[in-house]
């Protein structure tokens, strides 16, 4: 019954160096299902992750590798998509959480899901802010938006004498991500870092949300592609990027040097 917890990732790196070499990196793929025509792809935009942890860096650099994508994809003159955004993840089984994660803890920062499809390390950023007037509801923010999540704030502003007591949950397999307790009115805003449900979601949703900021208007909807009852064929779709990760080396010494377990629960897979 023992959890090894931290220690257990030295041997999860070790494992992964003899199977996989410390030179090895992991691709993701940007597709197109249709023509390009007069600026327009007729087509869905399909991105086939292959388990890269480290795509989008640490949560605190934000959505660059997408700004960085929008800037490709403009570049081969696509200013519009007359489909959707979807995410493959198929490179792994759906079901993100380990073996023996208690309930208790799933909303946090260091319990998010694997996927094939990972960005911001599964995580968003939550801020709760207190209200004008004590009894107010606090204001929550969460970023990055379009993270796929269902806020249910019932966090309360009191005296300013009061020390903010917050709690977030959210249930294994729930988007629902409940945030309650109290703040005190004229405090620094309360910040969490929290896990989302779905990294697919949290992926697309992003990726389609940077697009349009960056001047590509999208027709559909940010999907995964588990969700679609006839997935589209990919093996007639037009490669647009190829992003290719950094070195198992170096995701390595960020693995170990912080502890992330994201990291090693997804090189486990």
């Amino acid at each position: 019954l023992l959890m090894p917890a931290s220690n257990m990732k030295i041997v999860t790196m070790a494992a992964a160096a003899e199977t996989l070499g410390w030179d090895r990196t992991f691709t993701t793929t940007v597709l197109a299902t249709g023509p390009i025509e007069q600026g327009v792809l007729k087509g869905d935009l399909v991105v086939v992750g292959s388990g890269d942890p480290s795509l989008g860096g640490r949560p605190a650099t934000g959505n660059t590798i997408f700004e960085t994508w929008a800037a490709e994809l403009r570049a081969k003159g696509i200013s519009a998509i007359q489909g959707h955004v979807i995410g493959d993840d198929r490179a792994f089984e759906p079901q993100g959480l380990g073996a023996g994660w208690a309930w208790d803890y799933l909303s946090a920062g260091y319990a998010t899901p694997t996927g094939a499809l990972d960005f911001n390390e599964n995580s968003v950023q939550v801020t709760i802010k207190p209200g004008i007037s004590v009894g107010d509801i606090a204001a929550v923010e969460v970023r990055p938006g379009a993270n796929g999540l269902i806020i249910d704030n019932t966090v309360r502003t009191v005296a300013n004498d009061a020390t903010a007591s917050i709690d977030i949950d959210r249930l294994g397999g729930s988007s629902v991500l409940r945030v309650n307790g109290t703040v005190g009115i004229g405090r620094a805003p309360v910040v969490r870092t929290v896990s989302v449900d779905s990294p697919t979601a949290l992926f697309v949703g992003v990726l389609r949300q940077t697009l349009s900021a960056r001047g590509i208007a999208v027709s559909g909807d940010a999907l995964g592609i588990r969700s679609l009852a006839t997935p589209p064929d990919l093996a007639r779709a037009v490669p647009l990027i190829t992003y290719t990760s950094p070195t198992l080396a170096q995701i390595g010494k960020l693995t170990l040097k912080v502890s992330q377990n994201l990291y090693a629960d997804t090189l486990l897979r």
